[in-house]
């Protein structure tokens, strides 16, 4: 369910917007709530105009407007559409605030069923905040939970207390005596078998280093006259975004996907450089 509710700074709002006028105030406040709603906004002046509630009698001083002002609050991503930068650092912000909470909250739902189920143990309870991962089943399922608690009460009682990384690596759900549910497997590779799963993983990166500032910085440094974030995207678009480019991720044998260390290399070839416009 969408977070019904964003972070507004107003010093930040008060001094980017202090130039404009207030029906530009107004647009761009809209484009701005749209780009919370959606996600990103569509690189059409049409459109824009629908989503900012411009009126037809305001249309041209609406594309007028955006050329001159709201243009420069927003950056193109690797699909050609638009997002305040600003806007979605807070919106990832948030989310990452809201599955902290949700995880902290299942925790605490565990600590309770462990104390009226397995264990009073506040040491144990230590344990299995350490070695529990919340991601390898249904919390709903309390019988599968109290032969979780059950099996890792034992670990804890014969554990090495200087090799608690073992523990995590030995706990197998599915051989715990009385379950039957099957749980998740590593599906760190995955992206192997799977050309979408490697696309969303391979977008998700590129977004990242596109979005990060002091890389693009950084790069642009190292890479004197090149267009960063048009380099970036010409290799998504024509290679790593494409077949050639999993079918190329495949034949490397790596286990995970490094796109900061791709895109730092595919930055020093020649035939990807977009040079800035002078």
């Amino acid at each position: 369910m969408k977070d019904p509710a964003v972070l507004f700074y107003i010093a930040d709002w008060l001094t980017s917007t202090k130039s404009m006028r207030a029906n530009a105030r107004g647009w761009y406040l809209n484009l701005l709530l749209h780009q919370y709603q959606l996600g990103e906004l569509p690189n059409d002046i049409e459109e824009l105009a629908l989503l900012a509630d411009v009126r037809i009698s305001e249309y041209e001083e609406f594309k007028q407007v955006f050329e001159q002002v709201l243009k420069h609050k927003f950056k193109h991503t690797l699909d050609g559409a638009l997002v305040n930068p600003r806007m979605s650092d807070t919106l990832r912000k948030r989310e990452s605030f809201i599955a902290q909470k949700s995880t902290s909250g299942r925790i605490g739902y565990v600590i309770k069923f462990c104390i009226a189920h397995v264990s009073k143990d506040r040491k144990f309870h230590a344990f299995i905040k350490e070695v529990l991962n919340l991601e390898d089943f249904n919390l709903k399922d309390k019988h599968l939970l109290e032969h979780v608690l059950k099996h890792l009460l034992k670990l804890y009682r014969n554990r090495n207390r200087n090799n608690k990384e073992l523990y995590k690596e030995y706990i197998n759900y599915d051989s715990i005596e009385g379950v039957d549910e099957q749980t998740p497997q590593d599906d760190s590779t995955h992206w192997r078998d799977d050309f979408n799963i490697y696309l969303e993983d391979a977008k998700k990166g590129f977004a990242a280093a596109s979005e990060n500032s002091n890389f693009i910085k950084e790069q642009s440094e190292l890479n004197p006259g090149i267009d960063v974030i048009q380099t970036m995207r010409k290799m998504f678009v024509n290679y790593w975004g494409k077949e050639v480019g999993w079918k190329r991720k495949k034949a490397s044998k790596t286990k995970n996907l490094d796109w900061d260390a791709t895109i730092r290399t595919g930055l020093t070839y020649k035939e990807n450089r977009v040079w800035l416009q002078k």
